[in-house]
């Protein structure tokens, strides 16, 4: 009789969960941490790239979630308790994160709560460190992550710890996914929206030219920083001169980021700029003193805690079909410049404080025939144009992600 009886509770479990997966509806959790803008505009491009996916399939869903906020007191220390309040038996659902808070996370999640469901983890850089053992490492993901997105140009170089990751993926559970660029979470509605609000303050100029200042980089070490120094921004301004006088209806917008000025190179020490009401940075001031015609020329100078014209400034330039000059240094602001302006409008110009990884990404956007170049010489700039034989019909890296997944769930409904 015990027999008969365990059969048959066999037997409801098994049919219980495969009910259980062919109705399982699909949900997006967002795992963040709020203090990093970068990633968390990663995760949401994610989400929104799939949720659009669905939408192009005629399908209802996913369900998406509110972000669940991982972030702690401090950078090292992590509000993982929250991850118990996640589902743990969803086929179906899809966990997006980013960061070292994303590694230790999605571990959890399958080592310790066993919990079912497509992880994706996206990033712009390889982390760990292969010397010490003891740090968060990414290719700790592999059996556990579903997806790992990150660019090309990482695999481009020569870093121990791409090769490192490529070995122990082979023949693995984990599916790599190298795109061009870095996901992101900006569109055309996000451009209108700032130019609707800021059009006031934008000049009407019929033909204008956007300048994206460059700035500081961290070392890959971390701790000590490469400078955009004032000297740089002099020569990207003696290029400047030459197009205006080139055309002379030309209107030049130029801004700047948190990172331009940024450390004091003979101290290393942050120099305290970007305050509301505050001086301009030696670098923003040294590339303003070295225009030829300021008439013709505005500053949207970056203040902490005050709005940015980065996006209304992007829409002007497009309705107005101008171009845009924009640091080798800022991935992100890369691949989100480029997705969001008209075809042959985006020139990408190259400076000292950059690395091999960002050196590398833009060859790649060159190669791709999505931008024209300016590589730094000595005293001044060598302008490439756009490699022939390419158009604007580029695939959207959150594209190729989001239909990675679609393809994935689909082919997980066959085996159920």
């Amino acid at each position: 009789m015990n027999r008969i009886m365990r059969f048959v509770l066999g037997i409801m479990t098994f049919l219980g969960l495969y009910a259980s997966s062919l109705n399982a509806v699909p949900v997006i959790y967002k795992l963040i941490d709020s203090s990093l803008g970068g990633e968390v505009d990663q995760i949401r491009g994610v989400s929104s790239a799939i949720i659009q996916k669905f939408k192009d399939e005629g399908k209802a869903g996913p369900d998406v979630t509110d972000d669940l906020d991982l972030k702690g007191k401090s950078p090292s220390e992590f509000n993982f308790s929250r991850l118990s309040d996640l589902p743990k038996n969803n086929p179906e659902a899809i966990f997006i994160s980013s960061g070292t808070y994303g590694i230790r996370a999605f571990r959890m999640l399958k080592e310790s709560f066993h919990t079912e469901g497509i992880f994706v983890y996206v990033s712009h850089q390889i982390i760990g460190n292969e010397e010490d053992m003891s740090a968060v490492q990414l290719k700790s993901l592999v059996n556990v992550a579903t997806f790992i997105v990150l660019p090309h140009h990482v695999f481009e170089i020569s870093d121990p710890r791409a090769q490192a990751l490529k070995d122990a993926l082979v023949g693995s559970n984990t599916h790599l996914l190298q795109i061009t660029g870095v996901v992101h979470n900006m569109h055309a509605e996000d451009l209108l929206k700032d130019y609707t609000n800021y059009k006031a303050e934008i000049p009407d100029a019929k033909k204008c030219m956007l300048v994206i200042l460059g700035g500081d980089v961290e070392k890959k070490e971390g701790g000590t920083w490469t400078y955009y120094t004032p000297q740089e921004a002099e020569k990207l301004a003696q290029y400047v001169n030459g197009q205006m006088k080139e055309h002379p209806d030309l209107f030049v917008f130029v801004t700047n980021a948190p990172r331009t000025g940024r450390f004091d190179p003979r101290t290393g020490e942050d120099a305290g700029f970007h305050q509301k009401g505050g001086p301009l940075d030696p670098v923003t001031a040294a590339f303003m003193k070295a225009l030829s015609n300021r008439d013709r020329v505005k500053l949207y100078n970056f203040e902490k805690g005050e709005p940015s014209f980065f996006k209304a400034l992007l829409h002007k330039v497009n309705e107005r079909k101008g171009v845009v000059l924009v640091p080798g240094e800022s991935t992100s602001m890369i691949s989100q410049v480029i997705d969001n302006t008209k075809f042959g409008s985006v020139i990408l110009f190259t400076h000292g404080a950059m690395h091999e990884v960002h050196n590398a990404h833009v060859a790649d956007e060159f190669k791709a025939g999505r931008v024209s170049l300016l590589e730094a010489s000595d005293a001044s700039y060598d302008f490439s144009g756009l490699e022939e034989g390419f158009s604007k019909d580029s695939i959207l890296s959150s594209k190729v992600v989001a239909d990675a997944i679609w393809e994935f769930i689909q082919e997980q409904k066959k085996k159920s």
